[in-house]
């Protein structure tokens, strides 16, 4: 059974241009995953595809799209998984063009599973990768209109945060099933907006942001510090392999986080192995593409229900 399911990062609804760009942005890059399952190739190839047509898109908070830091700049995360025990994840790297494909070659080309910072950056630049010029940064004004209007940013930066939840910090990401029932997950995020430099989230920590088991995928989005914390990606994964569904399992560690750390901060998505997927998200929307073998066209929901299962 060949699946997909992927996610624009959870947040506010989006409305006017951006919704129709956020709705062809999503639907795009899950159409390129769908064309790399059809034509034989790897869930890894789908992920890898569908998460780098995101990052280059200007639209989600990743790759180009990323929001800058307290600093102005950008630095990013990213990471892949596999359910035959495959990891490799990058963070806080300084600008670089698809930091999943790099999460990709630190896992397939080295020892290691995660690299970061300066370190991440040379290896990129070792392996060819160029970065994002600054006029293709798509949410570089950000930090410019707050540049202007604030004289002092340290103390008003708690208020940033409250004012502007819808961007704390969403995700890209991608799950995929192939017919060798490889499962595979990969995410890519820019991170909170005027984060502190060096600051990592939940994206490339495995059993937090991702986590790929022979019975599932989960990929995780929101505020990476509610998900390091609760260990959400685990969480779920552990009670699927005790016999739960996608859909009990999902709403069960959902339910925690609500309790401890209330609403507006959390999605994720979870594809199981047999092709069967779920969505779940506490704030307004998570845009959200599926596609399974079969399907003519892929189903898309941006919000409504705050939980979606998506019927093989």
């Amino acid at each position: 059974m060949k699946a997909i399911i992927i996610h624009g990062g959870a947040g506010g609804v989006p409305t006017g241009e951006r919704k129709e760009r956020v709705f062809n942005g999503i639907r795009t890059s899950i159409l390129e995953g769908i064309r790399c399952l059809e034509n034989g190739k790897s869930s890894i190839d789908a992920v890898l595809k569908s998460v780098m047509y995101m990052e280059d898109s200007g639209v989600f908070n990743a790759g180009r799209g990323s929001y800058p830091s307290f600093t102005g700049g950008i630095e990013v995360d990213a990471a892949i998984a596999t359910s035959d025990g495959k990891f490799g994840a990058v963070a806080a790297i300084p600008n670089i063009r698809n930091p999943i494909k790099l999460a990709y070659e630190v896992m397939s080309r080295t020892r290691h599973v995660l690299i970061a910072g300066a370190q991440a950056k040379e290896l990129a630049s070792r392996l060819g990768f160029n970065e994002y010029s600054r006029d293709e940064l798509s949410k570089l004004y950000l930090y410019e209109e707050a540049e202007s209007r604030i004289e002092s940013r340290s103390p008003v930066l708690a208020e940033m945060y409250r004012v502007n939840k819808d961007l704390w910090g969403d995700t890209v990401g991608a799950i995929a099933l192939d017919d060798e029932d490889l499962i595979v997950s990969g995410v890519s995020t820019g991170g909170l907006w005027m984060k502190l430099p060096g600051r990592v989230g939940d994206s490339p920590i495995y059993g937090a942001g991702l986590i790929a088991t022979p019975l599932c995928g989960v990929v995780a989005t929101g505020y990476g510090e509610v998900i390091i914390k609760s260990l959400l990606s685990t969480k779920v994964a552990g009670y699927i392999s005790n016999g739960l569904s996608l859909k009990l399992s999902s709403k069960r560690v959902m339910n925690q986080i609500n309790s401890y750390f209330g609403m507006n901060n959390t999605g994720f998505i979870v594809l199981g192995r047999f092709g069967e997927a779920y969505r779940i998200h506490n704030t307004d929307a998570m845009p959200t593409g599926v596609w399974w073998e079969g399907l003519d066209e892929p189903i898309i929901v941006f919000s409504g229900e705050y939980y979606y299962e998506f019927k093989l």
